[in-house]
């Protein structure tokens, strides 16, 4: 299998809901074991179509002159037109040559028929209009930039033209790596030292001093760093919101919705694991990340659960952490098929099943307990109205301000942390801190 069918292979599944991009990708990846540059090429082709299949749809429009339905040619067609328009060091004759070569044993014509089109995108495709701006911006920012036109209606409303284009734009480059120091194990000036010597290239976080963000061309999953357990994937935005709990050696704290699990490995290790971290999710199939990196990281503090987190019972907590599911619209650049399957109704329909969640979780808590409420949503429904819903029904709990100790740029209305992908360079996150009063 050449790495251009196995991205074709991964698209037609991802197409077919057969699971998201990022499961399907691993999973195939590792059944077919490729060469470090092939494996690079296979991500770079099914996250970019992807990502910019709206784009791509648009363009290929304009220089199809009969309509071809069948799943496989239009996915042979944007893996060809991506390559053209967004893949400088391909040459276009080969990105035409091997996306035709992709429909071998397929129905006769269908390969002379991607030829001509992907020919003539390369002839004209300085020549293509796109929906005029002025006229109509959310046409022209949802098919230029390949978002949902629901989405960029909701964005122009709350951030204006500019700051829209500034997040759209974000949303469609690669996604840095970043990690987070296992203190447990190494601090983080030593972990620098390490990465050094394996020649990656490390650069210290934006606002958390135990973060780096990697450049490195081996898999970090084969870095002996990793293998030894010095480091944990996780956005710096996700590292804030940990730190938002405060968590102190000897607390009982319960993550629920723990899955992967970075949240609840940054718990142990901000309690030294010298405490109680129960991790629950729904099944164990969510719960095996977290479990693997237990065993990497040497962490001993963390129980797993399995069990639905609305009705999980323990009483007597210190703290909670609830990450709540959400609509993800803060992590596009990482989730690029996220885009295409949420709808504004599922927002809607989001919002009770977070206020069950919530419900549950501050029932855990003892008097003076702490519950850190986390989206990485940015939309209001999923996180201020939550908020504010829960907190008008429940006068024994009240939100506390953010500690001056969090970077006030993060920091909205003085009582929730916010971040945003093209302001902040990071996931987008919504965070707040409840706490138990009587």
């Amino acid at each position: 299998m050449t790495a251009r069918q196995i991205a074709l292979e991964v698209l037609t599944r991802v197409q077919k809901r057969e699971g998201f991009i990022d499961n399907v990708l691993e999973l195939t990846l590792r059944r077919y074991q490729l060469p470090e540059r092939d494996e690079r090429f296979v991500r770079e082709i099914t996250y970019g179509v992807t990502k910019l299949r709206k784009h791509l749809d648009y363009v290929l429009s304009q220089l199809i002159d009969r309509k071809k339905d069948r799943l496989v040619a239009r996915e042979v067609l944007r893996i060809g037109a991506y390559q053209i328009l967004f893949m400088d060091r391909v040459p276009d004759y080969a990105a035409i040559n091997e996306s035709v070569k992709l429909l071998k044993g397929e129905a006769l014509g269908l390969a002379g028929f991607v030829n001509a089109v992907l020919r003539r995108l390369v002839r004209e495709r300085g020549k293509i209009d796109f929906p005029d701006v002025t006229k109509n911006p959310v046409t022209f920012l949802s098919t230029f930039y390949s978002h949902p036109e629901w989405l960029i209606e909701r964005w122009l409303h709350r951030y204006g033209y500019e700051e829209t284009e500034q997040l759209c734009r974000v949303n469609n480059t690669p996604p840095q790596l970043c990690v987070r120091a296992n203190t447990l194990r190494i601090s983080p000036l030593e972990l620098a030292a390490v990465f050094q010597k394996e020649n990656v290239e490390a650069i210290p976080g934006r606002y958390a001093d135990y973060v780096y963000y990697l450049n490195t061309s081996v898999p970090v999953g084969q870095l002996p760093s990793f293998r030894k357990g010095f480091f944990q994937i996780q956005d710096e935005s996700a590292v804030l919101v940990g730190e938002l709990l405060n968590a102190r050696p000897t607390e009982r704290i319960v993550d629920l919705c723990a899955s992967p699990g970075g949240k609840s490995t940054h718990l142990a290790q901000a309690t030294n694991d010298n405490g109680l971290i129960v991790a629950v999710d729904v099944s164990l199939t969510r719960l095996r990340p977290l479990v693997q990196n237990l065993r990497r990281l040497r962490i001993q503090s963390i129980c797993p659960v399995v069990s639905d987190s609305r009705y999980f019972q323990v009483k007597g907590c210190d703290g909670a952490l609830l990450d709540v599911p959400c609509s993800g619209t803060g992590t596009l650049r990482k989730r690029p098929d996220l885009r295409w399957r949420m709808s504004e109704n599922e927002i809607r329909e989001l919002t009770t099943l977070q206020l069950q969640l919530l419900e549950n979780a501050v029932s855990l808590l003892q008097v003076g307990g702490r519950l850190v409420y986390s989206t990485c949503s940015m939309e209001p429904e999923e996180n201020e109205e939550v908020v504010s819903h829960f907190l008008s029904t429940h006068p024994n709990f009240v939100l506390d301000p953010i500690p001056d100790s969090f970077p006030k740029e993060l920091v909205r209305d003085g009582h929730y942390l916010s971040t945003l992908p093209h302001i902040h360079h990071v996931d987008g996150v919504f965070s707040c801190l409840l706490v138990r009063t009587g």
